[in-house]
């Protein structure tokens, strides 16, 4: 189960970093932020945290933790996301989760390139307990477990300056909604999650967003951003720890991945 809601928050979200410039670098710290709109906190970033936001709404679409006014802005800052309109598609209602995340990164800006983002091998070797297969044309399957589900995610990687401008409405508004104005970033990826299987016979989800934004950043590095929305059938009962439990799960499959992806780096660079 706790595979399970890490790879549907954050599945492909992060990259790594290679070195350890601060204490934390290998095993980082992840800083929750109560306010999507967070500025760089430069001196956790320095320091090798993961700063980032997480917001989880229930069917009425209030907060699971009382974050009652966050919530209702949450909605809004989020809805770019929904580039298919599937909230407003929707066969029930769902559960909303979303994330909001930025680290540093160790790795000149030319490291998170097309070859490498769009990569199965790469996919392959930052979730060995997985198995992945290509589908061709950026699109990849992936085999869950006992309790974790099957699905498809197909992956867009767009340098910003030679690509951009070619790309459809719905990308450069995406883009365009969530970039920082201090920096212009270098590329991003963009990727949709779909046909999620269910588990035990129950669904889990209906569908994930993932935009990855890469800025390059001063002493050779990269500030990586990665936002993702997530529209779920069920939660965990409260027996198993309910919304808490998988707001934990998040947070600790975050910082796992990122220290996997790290380690990757270090063998690559």
């Amino acid at each position: 189960m706790n595979r399970f809601y890490f790879i549907l928050g954050v599945f492909l979200c992060f990259a790594c970093v290679k070195g350890t410039k601060a204490q934390n670098m290998n095993s980082p710290i992840f800083k929750r932020i109560q306010n999507w709109t967070f500025p760089l906190d430069k001196e956790a970033l320095e320091n090798g945290e993961v700063v980032g936001y997480i917001e989880f709404l229930d069917k009425n679409y209030e907060s699971f933790e009382n974050h009652n006014d966050d919530s209702k802005d949450f909605l809004e800052h989020v809805k770019a996301l929904d580039t298919e309109s599937d909230f407003d598609k929707k066969d029930e209602d769902y559960y909303i989760l979303g994330t909001k995340v930025v680290y540093l990164v160790d790795a000149p800006i030319d490291y998170f390139n097309k070859d490498r983002l769009t990569n199965l091998d790469y996919f392959q070797s930052t979730m060995p307990g997985y198995k992945l297969q290509d589908l061709n044309n950026n699109t990849f399957a992936i085999q869950g477990g006992v309790m974790e589900p099957d699905f498809k995610f197909k992956v867009a990687y767009v340098d910003v300056e030679n690509d951009l401008e070619r790309k459809g409405n719905d990308l450069k508004n995406v883009f365009r909604t969530y970039k920082r104005d201090q920096i212009m970033p270098s590329s991003f990826t963009w990727q949709e999650n779909f046909d999620y299987g269910r588990v035990m016979f129950h669904k889990t989800s209906e569908m994930s967003k993932v935009l990855t934004v890469y800025y390059p950043y001063e002493g050779n590095r990269t500030l990586v951003e990665c936002y993702t929305l997530n529209y779920l059938y069920n939660v965990p009962p409260a027996l198993m720890g309910g919304p808490s439990m998988l707001i934990d799960d998040l947070k600790s499959g975050i910082l796992s991945y990122v220290q996997s992806c790290r380690k990757i780096a270090n063998q690559a660079i």
